[in-house]
């Protein structure tokens, strides 16, 4: 019981550090009701999945990046994926860069925080064949750059991938 009053009293703050990351778009505020709907929190080495809070009070602290988001709006089509704009996006470039080559919103569906880094992902489904056209790529914790997810420790950087053309 003491942890779970331990867990609410921390909890919060760092729920509102990691709502005002809307690129992440698996987590959610609503104004209204004022829940706070995360996929994920780790606390004292403990995950828990699917958490819901609401919050009594609050005071937005800071807010992140949505770059992942900017400069691109409407829903993907299957022009957007070219072999030619994947390999445009290299290491370094911030996620407004990224977001300007592709040209199209992202996907909530397929993008994810991991560990260290967000994963942004940008996704077309065939309404005829249903195959999905992706690609993924990985950013730092805040969502802002292009980074390595293996930060450099493999031969060759690893920043993004594709699927699909």
């Amino acid at each position: 019981m003491e942890d779970r009053k331990r867990m609410r009293k921390y909890l919060a703050p760092l729920a509102l550090v990691l709502a005002s990351h809307s690129a992440f778009a698996i987590d959610t505020f609503d104004a209204n009701s004022k829940k706070l709907t995360l996929d994920s929190v780790v606390f004292n080495g403990v995950t828990y999945n699917n958490v819901v809070v609401t919050l009594s009070d609050y005071t937005l602290n800071s807010v992140g990046t949505s770059a992942p988001y900017t400069g691109a709006s409407g829903a993907c089509t299957a022009a957007h994926f070219t072999t030619a704009k994947f390999n445009a996006i290299s290491l370094g470039m911030s996620a407004s860069q990224v977001a300007a080559i592709m040209g199209c919103a992202s996907s909530p569906t397929f993008s994810q925080h991991q560990g260290n880094f967000t994963i942004t992902a940008w996704a077309y489904t065939s309404p005829t064949t249903f195959q999905t056209t992706l690609i993924s790529v990985w950013f730092d914790v805040t969502g802002s750059t292009v980074s390595d997810a293996y930060s450099g420790q493999a031969p060759t950087p690893y920043f993004k991938s594709s699927q699909g053309f």
